[in-house]
Parts: structure tokens; sequence; C-alpha cells
């Protein structure tokens, strides 16, 4: 008898302590709701967030404000920024984004300029709509992401389309 008091107060006691997990303590009871303090998994808020596909990984995108690499399955909005763009001269760049877990942030931009015959540029997202890009010949230049991931605007006032 003793035994089973036992077990059914451990029972008891693992039950809501799990149930504590699941309080959400951060944002205040929403009132009307019966759960207003307990959450389940929560869908992730599509809003503006931008999740650029990676053209070495393509099931994953990587969020600019957070160095990691998640899956493209998540309903973000997804901008792919991979392939050919044309710049103001006709010139053709060509944009990879691919997942390196050596790099600090966990993600790297890479320009193939080889068509100009020029080097390669590299880089990262500052932000959801802000690259940064080293052009080895030409110098440090930032560009802004605009059109849904259809032009990027750069800091020396030329803009790229995508092809």
């Amino acid at each position: 008898m003793q035994t089973r008091l036992f077990v059914s107060v451990l029972i008891y006691l693992v039950t809501s302590s799990l149930a504590a997990f699941a309080q959400d303590t951060s944002q205040p009871a929403r009132t009307g709701s019966a759960q207003a303090d307990i959450v389940g998994p929560l869908p992730p808020v599509a809003g503006s967030l931008a999740c650029y596909k990676l053209v070495d990984e393509p099931s994953f995108c990587v969020l600019p404000e957070s160095p990691r690499v998640v899956n493209h399955t998540i309903p973000f909005n997804v901008i792919d920024l991979n392939g050919a763009w044309i710049g103001p001269g006709g010139e053709r760049p060509y944009i990879y984004l691919y997942n390196e877990p050596s790099a600090g942030a966990g993600y790297t931009i890479a320009v193939d300029m080889s068509l100009l015959s020029r080097p390669d540029g590299f880089g990262y997202f500052v932000n959801a709509s802000t690259i940064a890009i080293v052009f080895p010949d030409a110098g440090d230049f930032r560009g802004t992401i605009e059109a849904n991931g259809k032009s990027i605007r750069w800091s020396n006032n030329t803009v790229w389309n995508k092809q």
C-alpha cells in the first residue's frame, strides 16, 4: 500500500513539474482563455523575416540576424539571391549563398566576378535587408536588398537586378 502511495505521489510530482515547463512567464496571460498561461509548440512568426536559400543545401536557408542555418520548410519569406545578376553596364556577376561552418557567422556570400575578369567578392548579411561584400579590387560595399530579392542597391549608387 505504501508503495502505491509513493508511486502515485511520484507520478503527481513528475507531471506537475513537466507542466511547469510549459508555462510561458515571458508574456502576460491573455484574458478570455482558460489556458492563457500554457503554451504549446508555437508556430514561428512569419512577418517580415527573410530567410535566404543556400545554394549547396537547397532545403535549408539562412536567417540574417541569427548566425544559423534553418530548414526552409519553416514558413518564412524565403528569398533566393543565388544566381545571375545584371549590373547597369550589362555586367553579369553571380551570387552564391552557402553554409560554411568554419566561417564565424555560420554563412558566406560569394560573388563570382569571373565573367568580368575580376577577383571574386565575399561577404555576409548585416541584417535582413543589407549585405556587406568585399570586392578585393574595388573595396567594401553595402548592398540593400530590394523588391523581395529581385534587386540590390549598392552603396556606390549602382543597382543589380536578378535575371
